[in-house]
C-alpha cells in the first residue's frame, strides 16, 4: 500500500510539472521560440565601410569615415565618437541572429517594428546593410530586427541590441578636448573676467609663461593641468541653443579656459554656475558651453585644479635650471667679493676651477654642489605691479657652451628679507629670499678647502 502512495505521488509531481512548463511557454515571448541554432545574417569587411546611418528618437544622423576617422555629415554640429562608431560599425559588419521569429508577419506592431530604430551600413564596393531594431522580447534575452527588405523577424542578443541602439548623446565625442596631453601646445585661464595665466610650449618638454610675466615654467604642474583637461567630458546635454545664458551663469563665466592643439584646433570652455550634486555619479556638475558651440553642458571641475591657482604656480621652480655639461664659467658678485668658477674640457677628463686654482679630485662634488647652489635659488613669489629700484647686491653671469651663450642675473633688495630678480637686464617680477644666499657662501668655503695650490 505504502508503494502505490508512493507512485501516486510521484504521478502527481510529475502532472504539476507538465502542467507548469505549458503555462510557462503559454507565456514566454514568442521572441524565445521558433529555429534556435545561430545564423549568420551579415559578413562584410569592416575595413571597407565608409559610411554609417542612423535613425533614432533623437533624429537622423549620417557620418563618413575620413582618413579612418569617423565624422558627422548630417544631423548634427558635434564631433563623432569614433570609437563608439567604429564598434557599432563592426557589430553590424557580423551581425548573427539568434532565432527565425516569424516569416512575413502580418502585425509587426507586437515586435516594435512599425517604427523601428533604423541603422545603415555601406562599403566602398558598393555593399550595403540596414537592419531595423524593434522592441526587447518580454524576457529581455534579445531584440526583434529584420534586415534589409526582408519581412523576416529575427531576434539578436540583447547586449548586442542594446550597442547598436545609440542615442544622440551616445554617438558624440563627450572629450571638451580630445587630445592627448603631449599634443596641447598652449594654456591659458581666465578667472573672474581677469587673465591668470597664458602658457606656451616652445619644445617637446618646455613651456613658458607668457602672462602675467615672461618666464620659463613648471612642466610638472603643466602636465598635471593637460592631464585633467584632456580627460575632461559632458557629463550630460542641457539644452541647444539657449535663448538666456544668464540661467547658467555663461553670460558672464567664472572661468574661460582656452588651449591650442599641434595641428592647430584652438578651444575657448566657458565654465558657470554650479548646478549641485549629481546623486547617480556622486559629481558635482557644472554648467560649461564651449565657444562657437551655442549648446549648454555639464562637467565636473573637481579634477580641474588648476582652475583655482595662480601665475605664480606655473612658474619654474628655480630661477634658473642650469646644466653644469653646458657651463664653460660662473662669475658671481656677492658683497663685493668676486668668487669665479670654471670648467675646462681640453683635455679627455674635465678640470674644475674656482678663482683659477684648480679643483683635486675629491673636490669635484663640491664644485658640482656649488654650481647646484647658484642655480637652485628657489622662486617664492610674484610681484608683477613692482618697478626694483636700488643698487644690485648680487649680480650671477653665466657662460654656456650653447644657446645663449650667457644669463645673467641681478638681485636687487626688495626688503629686509628678499630679492627682485632682473634677468638679462629685464625684470623678471620674480622674487627669491635673501637666505637663499647663505647655502651659496656655506658651499664656496666648502669648495675652497679643495683647491690645490
Amino acid at each position: 500500500m505504502r508503494f502505490y502512495r508512493k507512485a501516486i505521488v510521484l504521478v502527481a509531481v510529475l502532472v504539476v510539472l507538465i502542467g507548469a512548463y505549458f503555462l510557462i511557454d503559454k507565456f514566454v515571448s514568442i521572441g524565445d521560440k521558433g529555429t534556435s541554432t545561430e545564423i549568420e545574417l551579415v559578413q562584410l569587411e569592416l575595413n571597407k565601410v565608409n559610411r554609417f546611418t542612423i535613425k533614432n528618437d533623437d533624429g537622423d544622423y549620417s557620418f563618413e569615415k575620413k582618413d579612418y576617422r569617423w565624422e558627422i555629415v548630417s544631423g548634427g554640429d558635434f564631433q563623432a565618437d569614433v570609437s563608439r562608431i567604429e564598434s557599432i560599425v563592426s557589430s553590424i559588419t557580423r551581425l548573427n541572429a539568434n532565432r527565425i521569429i516569424e516569416e512575413n508577419p502580418q502585425d509587426k506592431e507586437k515586435y516594435g517594428l512599425t517604427d523601428p530604430f533604423v541603422l545603415s551600413i555601406s562599403t566602398v564596393d558598393g555593399d550595403s546593410v540596414t537592419v531595423q531594431i524593434g522592441n526587447a522580447t518580454a524576457t529581455k534575452e534579445g531584440y526583434y530586427i529584420t534586415l534589409n527588405e526582408s519581412n523576416t523577424v529575427y531576434t539578436i542578443p540583447s547586449y548586442v541590441g542594446s550597442s547598436l541602439k545609440a542615442t544622440k548623446t551616445d554617438l558624440r565625442n563627450k572629450y571638451i578636448l580630445d587630445y592627448l596631453s603631449t599634443q596641447v601646445i598652449e594654456l591659458g585661464l581666465e578667472r573672474e573676467g581677469s587673465r591668470v595665466f597664458h602658457l606656451e610650449r616652445i619644445e617637446q618638454r618646455q613651456w613658458l609663461i607668457k602672462e602675467p610675466i615672461e618666464y620659463s615654467a613648471n612642466l610638472i604642474n603643466i602636465t598635471g593641468a593637460l592631464d585633467a583637461l584632456v580627460r575632461t567630458h559632458a557629463w550630460d546635454y542641457v539644452e541647444e541653443n539657449p535663448e538666456d545664458l544668464s540661467i547658467y551663469g555663461l553670460d558672464n563665466p567664472l572661468f574661460i579656459v582656452e588651449a591650442k592643439a599641434e595641428d592647430g584646433y584652438a578651444m575657448r570652455l566657458y565654465i558657470g554656475d554650479k548646478k549641485g550634486m549629481n546623486f547617480d555619479t556622486y559629481v558635482i556638475e557644472r554648467y560649461a558651453m564651449l565657444e562657437g558651440k551655442n549648446e549648454v553642458f555639464l562637467i565636473d571641475i573637481d579634477p580641474l585644479r588648476f582652475l583655482n591657482k595662480s601665475a605664480f604656480d606655473f612658474v619654474d621652480t628655480y630661477v634658473y635650471a642650469g646644466d653644469i655639461d653646458s657651463l664653460e664659467s660662473s662669475d658671481v658678485y656677492m658683497r663685493e667679493e668676486l668668487i669665479s668658477i670654471r670648467v675646462d674640457r681640453s683635455d679627455e677628463t674635465e678640470k674644475y676651477y674656482v678663482n683659477d686654482k684648480e679643483i683635486n679630485e675629491e673636490g669635484e662634488r663640491v664644485f658640482r654642489e656649488f654650481y647646484r647652489t647658484l642655480t637652485a635659488i628657489e622662486v617664492v613669489d610674484l610681484d608683477i605691479e613692482s618697478i626694483p629700484e636700488g643698487d644690485v647686491d648680487i649680480f650671477i653671469q653665466h657662460n654656456l657652451n650653447r644657446t645663449p651663450g650667457q644669463v645673467k642675473f641681478e638681485f636687487i633688495s626688495k626688503d629686509d628679507t628678499s630679492y627682485y630678480v632682473v634677468k638679462d637686464g629685464n625684470y623678471t617680477g620674480l622674487i627669491i629670499e635673501k637666505q637663499a644666499f647663505n647655502v651659496v657662501r656655506s658651499v664656496y668655503g666648502q669648495l675652497l678647502e679643495f683647491t690645490q695650490n
